[in-house]
């Protein structure tokens, strides 16, 4: 069952939220974030695919809302603090930002053309051989059963 704060709220009902359910909602949030960012960090194109969205500053990431990954923002600056109660979420969030920001500076769209160009040619290299490998088979005469 979902927690009643982990969907979409509206600004009065999240005021009307209880000081701790308004708490668990900020660190499930943050740790979605940055869940999310640390499988971008694993997959270029996903990197290339999300550059806008990426929350490279913490106001960024505050504002940073998705009701269909359940990633809610938020205003009270402490919950994403590097220093406070959220530090270790927050450290893997600049680690995770160092690593993005190396990826996008590293790909190029030159780079990505190319490998699309590398793929389409193992593709067809793929099929010719399979192709090659039909041949073969039909140039074997076919046994009869054993009895």
């Amino acid at each position: 069952m979902t927690e009643s704060w982990d969907r979409d709220l509206s600004e009065r009902e999240i005021e009307r939220l209880a000081p701790g359910q308004k708490g668990k909602r900020s660190r499930a949030s943050l740790e979605r974030k940055v869940r999310c960012l640390e499988t971008w960090c694993n997959d270029p194109l996903l990197v290339k695919i999300n550059e806008e969205r990426i929350p490279w500053k913490r106001p960024a990431l505050r504002k940073w809302q998705d009701s269909s990954m359940g990633l809610w923002s938020w205003k009270f600056s402490p919950v994403d603090h590097p220093e406070g109660d959220n530090s270790d979420l927050m450290e893997r969030y600049f680690d995770s930002i160092k690593i993005l920001r190396r990826m996008i500076d590293g790909v190029s769209n030159a780079e990505i053309d190319a490998l699309k160009h590398k793929v389409a040619s193992l593709e067809k290299q793929n099929l010719a051989l399979l192709d090659q490998i039909l041949q073969l088979q039909k140039m074997i005469p076919a046994r009869s059963p054993r009895r």
